[in-house]
């Protein structure tokens, strides 16, 4: 009986386990200077310890959202064709965490 108990508890445990994540998301909004929405800008995420890179695009309503990342470092960067390129640094990604860069592009060249 007591070999039940163990070997249940162990089931229990593994599925618990299985539930949790060790991966975080960054995601965000991207306005304009009016704080009007930005849809269709390019969002590229970087682990600077890794080189891992991922992208996406904003939504409609100028959000984002990049799930599944490695716990790490990462630098996010945004650019969207008539506006500036937007640059956030150190950007911390631990277990299970969302971490919010939004982000305000500034009218220019993508190249400024």
């Amino acid at each position: 009986m007591k070999l039940h108990s163990v070997l249940l508890c162990v089931f229990l445990m593994s599925a618990i386990a299985i539930g949790q994540t060790f991966r975080g998301t960054i995601l965000g909004t991207v306005t304009d200077p009016s704080g009007n929405l930005v849809a269709g800008a390019t969002v590229k995420v970087r682990n600077t310890g890794t080189g891992l890179e991922r992208t996406t695009t904003t939504s409609a309503d100028g959000s984002y959202a990049i799930p599944e990342l490695p716990i790490g470092t990462y630098t996010v960067t945004i650019t969207q064709s008539g506006f500036q390129t937007s640059v956030t640094n150190n950007v911390e990604v631990s277990v299970a965490t969302e971490r919010r860069v939004d982000a305000q592009l500034k009218i220019g060249q993508v190249n400024q």
